[in-house]
């Protein structure tokens, strides 16, 4: 997980670098401008980098390098442009190389035309790394007993690495250090699938699944958005991820809590910020919001690891700042269970939210109504008139959910979530609570998302009213 401590003994930082200025001359035009899925292939791979936990995305560009870069706004994306392309894919490395980072301990080496290989993947090398021996500096993923793409390598390998020629890439490197590689198993093939040929173009179109469902796709996310997350387990993890996706696209995103959450790992996606005054925030978000991909605010660090969140009255006027495209908040606390009774004063939601979404653990359908999973459970036991240890039915959620969602704003949109549906059973069970929920107030909401979100994609399925 990124920034989190190794056996190398500190946070490791790792950077990505992805080859594509090259010429395609077997595919006959630049294949990075291939569409898959609505997207182009590079678009594919550079998405996925940006929700991996990658801390830096280098892009190496030649070939076409003016058509291929049209389009590519995302500011944690750094372009450099290798004027020697021709000479091949060791002369682009050595480029991605030159621009890293210098705290950075490995980089990951990525090809433009694998769009199928997904964060998941990405992640697991970069935690594998970071587990890993120190002497063990390379990292590679075999499915099946079968070695693919692509290849993390420690910084101990860098010299090494920009003395490389031709078009052999990364290859050389682990041809002479075979000692060093850790080979960790993954359950994809799509890391042994490049596309070099009309051919293999054809067949990928032909076997590619449905288009992955973006988060802001799901919730209709605009360009400006107060975002409040209420209910059970999950929204700190929403959280993150929609900072993560909104920040691709360029814009000043915030993210904060009106209670409290746990404070985040050191990372290079989050700059962080605490203050108990409203405009030294302000003053820093102003010399931050067009340098940093997100800003974390709360007001102070508490014993217990938590951070303090922000008054709702700040969320608001900071919502109001120049450059301020969304702040999402996590507006209520469930210390993790799937449900909760909303107490006196709960959630704390910001007056000018737009977007509120509630979050239902779908594992607490069907369970006992006790405090293993629904937190506060004997307010929740007097607010439905249910002894404690009674079944919690799908009434029963609804009602929990009218009360977290009843302090909102009367203009927000609702789009409930309910998370966990790749649990046993858990997809069927949410699409009839999902049924119940529009039916109890259908005109303000009118679609219920199913999701799961550890895992990827996110988004299972959108129910409409």
């Amino acid at each position: 997980m990124k920034g989190t401590l190794s056996p190398r003994g500190h946070v490791v930082m790792i950077s990505a670098i992805v080859l594509a200025a090259g010429e395609s001359r077997r595919m006959g035009r630049p294949k990075q401008l291939l569409e898959w899925q609505g997207k182009t292939l590079l678009r594919h791979v550079l998405e996925n980098l940006i929700r991996s936990n990658a801390d830096e995305i280098i892009l190496v560009l030649g070939h076409e390098a003016e058509a291929i870069r049209k389009g590519l706004t995302e500011r944690q994306i750094k372009i450099v442009i290798n004027p020697d392309y021709k000479q091949g894919m060791a002369s682009s490395l050595r480029q991605g190389l030159l621009a890293m980072d210098p705290t950075s301990e490995a980089f990951l080496v990525l090809l433009a035309d694998q769009p199928g290989i997904g964060p998941e993947i990405m992640n697991q090398m970069i935690r594998a790394f970071q587990r890993a021996d120190p002497r063990r500096g390379i990292v590679r993923p075999v499915y099946r007993g079968l070695r693919g793409h692509p290849v993390l390598i420690g910084v101990r390998y860098l010299q090494e690495a920009l003395q490389l020629k031709g078009d052999v890439g990364a290859r050389q490197i682990l041809v002479n250090h075979p000692e060093d590689i850790l080979e960790i198993e993954v359950d994809q093939d799509e890391i042994l699938k490049d596309i070099d040929t009309p051919e293999e173009y054809q067949k990928y179109m032909k076997r590619a699944g449905p288009r992955m469902m973006t988060l802001r796709e799901t919730f209709s996310i605009g360009k400006r958005e107060s975002i409040s997350l209420v209910g059970g387990g999950g929204k700190t993890t929403l959280l993150y991820a929609l900072g993560r996706e909104l920040s691709a696209l360029g814009c000043g995103v915030i993210l904060t809590t009106t209670t409290k959450i746990l404070e985040p790992a050191p990372s290079s996606f989050l700059l962080q910020f605490l203050s108990n005054e409203l405009d030294d925030i302000k003053k820093w978000l102003a010399e931050n919001l067009n340098r940093h991909r997100s800003l974390l605010i709360a007001r102070e660090r508490l014993p217990n690891g938590k951070l303090e969140g922000i008054f709702p009255e700040w969320a608001d006027e900071i919502f109001s700042m120049d450059g301020v495209s969304a702040i999402v908040i996590e507006a209520d606390g469930a210390a993790g269970r799937p449900l909760k009774a909303a107490r006196v004063g709960e959630p704390v939601i910001p007056e000018n939210t737009t977007l509120l979404v509630p979050v239902i653990g779908i594992d607490g359908m069907g369970c006992p109504l006790d405090e293993g999973m629904v937190f506060r459970s004997a307010i929740a036991s007097r607010l439905l008139n249910l002894p404690i240890g009674s079944t919690v039915t799908e009434d029963a959620i609804v009602r929990l959910m009218m009360e977290w969602i009843k302090s909102g704003p009367a203009g927000a949109r609702i789009v409930p979530l309910i998370n966990k549906v790749d649990l046993p059973g858990g997809l069927e069970k949410a699409r009839k609570l999902s049924r119940c929920l529009l039916s109890v107030d259908p005109t303000r909401i009118r679609s219920v998302v199913l999701g799961q979100l550890q895992q990827l994609p996110a988004v299972k399925q959108v129910v409409p009213g």
